[in-house]
Order: C-alpha cells, then structure tokens, then sequence
C-alpha cells in the first residue's frame, strides 16, 4: 500500500464526539500506522471561526475533509483513497 497520508483532527478539550473521533483515529493508528494530530480549535480565533460549530472535523492530508459522525470504515476509505492520489 502507498503510505497514509497525515490525518489532522480539530476539536476542542471537553468535547466528547471529538474523544470518539480521537477513539476511531488511535484505533486506525494502532491497525494499519495511521499516524494523527490534534489541533485544539480554541487556540486559534481563524480555526475556532471556521470549525466551531462542526467539531470534530477529520482533515486527510490531499484528501478529504470528514465532518462528524464518521464511522471507523468511512475514515479508513478515506485514508486509502489520498494515499492513492
């Protein structure tokens, strides 16, 4: 397989869907070497603006961008497809 592409998750502290997100992502992690950040909207008046009210947000490095919910398949589909782009 190509080598997966970075995943970035924008949440917040506090936010129990973004915990799930992080769940599905350290589950992938833990498969298949995905490898995944967080970045904490809060820090930031341009990230908080844009994604506040649509956390948690999976942004696939030359992929897509999931908005929530996302299921475990539906992610790992959207890693292999960037990773073949």
């Amino acid at each position: 397989m190509a080598d997966l592409p970075g995943v970035t998750l924008y949440g917040k502290p506090d936010c129990h869907l973004c915990d799930e997100a992080e769940d599905r992502l350290r589950s992938l992690s833990r498969q298949a070497g995905l490898t995944y950040s967080k970045v904490d909207i809060q820090r930031s008046p341009e990230l908080f603006a844009r994604y506040r009210y649509r956390i948690p947000v999976i942004e696939i490095e030359g992929g897509a961008t999931l908005d929530w919910p996302v299921t475990e398949e539906q992610l790992w589909t959207a890693v292999r497809a960037a990773a073949h782009r």
